[in-house]
């Protein structure tokens, strides 16, 4: 995920994360997926 520079360290993308995941649970999701780019799973591999 990008964020500005002007966001960054602030805790943007954990706040996104948790409504995420809390929207997901209400839903009675299993599964949360999300695509990446290559330059992105550079940093997650």
């Amino acid at each position: 995920m990008y964020i500005h520079k002007d966001y960054q360290r602030q805790g943007v993308v954990s706040k996104l994360l948790i409504n995420i995941e809390v929207e997901a649970k209400q839903l009675e999701q299993l599964y949360l997926t999300s695509n990446m780019s290559k330059t992105a799973k550079l940093f997650v591999l």
